[in-house]
């Protein structure tokens, strides 16, 4: 037979898609869009706000970088094709529109969390609980405040507190000021949880910032299982004298 004399096709682009579909499968198997849907109101008619929050979610897996940086990737991958939302309307206002909304239901967030990490893969074994920052190079929010950083330097910064289960999935998450006592953070995130039924019989696990005899009397009269580690300052008041 005679060899075909058709123009062989031309590659216009190469988008990313395996890590992609793997990421995006994943959130759905979580059912994390219908989760947001029915927390968030509409960001605009032609696109729903879980979509958004997907691609962001997917970015910061394979391509971790700032909300600018996720519009000039977007069009570089499968996401238009498999979210239907075209680059132009995944676009620097709508992220900034749709992150404001997700502010807004964050308490509601945090009471959902729970119940569907268990329904998918039961009871909670431990808890985690600390709290990290992060340091700005101009002024930062209206929390930042100047103060010693984790690392020993000085520098204007907030304070994160999280607490995760033993997989590592958020449960609760605060944003409080850079010059905020890590235990009195602490505390009341674990005042916080005190009687939900979801913490069961799952211990909390907490570093030395919550080892003070003040401390652990607050947590004990709380009635939840907890675990940390004395203060040395402390330690006199535990063992008696060999």
């Amino acid at each position: 037979s005679r060899p075909s004399t058709s123009p062989l096709p031309e590659v216009v682009a190469n988008l990313d898609y395996l890590d992609i579909a793997v990421g995006l499968e994943l959130w759905r198997e979580w059912g994390l869009s219908e989760l947001f849907d029915g927390l968030l109101p509409p960001a605009g008619a032609d696109v729903a706000p879980s979509a958004i929050l997907a691609s962001l979610v997917l970015h910061r897996l394979v391509d971790p970088g700032s909300k600018l940086a996720a519009t000039e990737w977007f069009g570089r991958t499968a996401l238009p094709e498999l979210l239907g939302v075209t680059p132009s309307q995944f676009n620097n206002t709508r992220l900034h529109r749709v992150l404001e909304l997700l502010d807004g239901v964050n308490r509601d967030l945090q009471a959902k969390l729970p119940r569907r990490y268990q329904e998918k893969e039961g009871t909670f074994v431990s808890l985690f609980l600390d709290v990290t920052d992060a340091v700005f190079v101009g002024e930062g929010p209206s929390f930042a405040r100047r103060g010693r950083t984790k690392e020993g330097a000085f520098a204007r910064k907030i304070g994160i507190v999280l607490l995760c289960n033993e997989r590592g999935y958020p449960l609760r998450w605060e944003v409080v000021p850079g010059t905020a006592a890590d235990s009195k953070t602490m505390l009341a995130m674990i005042e916080s949880i005190a009687g939900l039924s979801w913490v069961g019989t799952a211990p909390v696990v907490c570093d030395r910032a919550m080892g003070a005899t003040a401390t652990i009397a607050s947590m004990s009269r709380l009635g939840l299982r907890f675990l940390t580690a004395l203060t040395t300052s402390e330690f006199a008041n535990y063992a008696g004298e060999r």
